[in-house]
């Protein structure tokens, strides 16, 4: 059971746009 915010961070692509997904720092450029 993870927290609202690791949910988000395991599924970024069902909310946020890629863009953000590079300012969570989830993928590192």
């Amino acid at each position: 059971d993870l927290p609202e915010a690791m949910q988000e961070r395991e599924f970024p692509s069902s909310r946020k746009p890629l863009k953000e997904l590079v300012f969570e720092g989830k993928f590192p450029e």
